[in-house]
């Protein structure tokens, strides 16, 4: 859908339901864990929002409930003594098994949050090759009764 702002600039906008589910932690008393650059990841789930209509690089499936590869990963760290919340979407970003360093990447960040839902920025892009190319927007989810 095409929505005009105030100066007539048509936006794209999709809309579509996250659910987010509570991670089970393992803790592993032999590994020690910075935790001002370590993120934890309190939370994981799953959408079914269109990113390639916005024009937001797909990495694997945002819809995976499979919890070692699941669609959404939320991931929390301090940065300069303020909390920082990043949803990271699609299944490929989100394996447990592999560490990727570069590639395509869409993720939300959280600029305000409440009890009823949250708001932020998210960006796209490639990160990798000679396409640097990124794609940003704006999103909000509220609590579904």
């Amino acid at each position: 859908m095409l929505v005009p702002d105030s100066t007539g600039t048509d936006h794209r906008v999709v809309s579509g339901l996250l659910t987010l589910r509570l991670q089970m932690q393992e803790s592993d008393p032999t590994q020690e864990s910075d935790s001002t650059s370590d993120p934890s990841t309190p939370l994981y789930g799953f959408t079914d929002i269109d990113l390639e209509a916005v024009g937001a690089h797909r990495v694997g499936d945002p819809g995976s409930r499979d919890p070692s590869a699941p669609g959404v990963l939320v991931l929390e760290r301090e940065e300069y003594g303020r909390r920082v919340i990043t949803l990271r979407l699609g299944s490929n970003a989100n394996r447990r098994d592999v560490v990727r360093y570069d590639g395509a990447y869409t993720v939300l960040r959280v600029r305000q949050s409440d009890e009823d839902g949250f708001a932020g920025s998210w960006r796209s892009g490639s990160g990798s090759g000679l396409d640097l190319s990124v794609t940003t927007g704006h999103f909000c989810a509220w609590k579904v009764p």
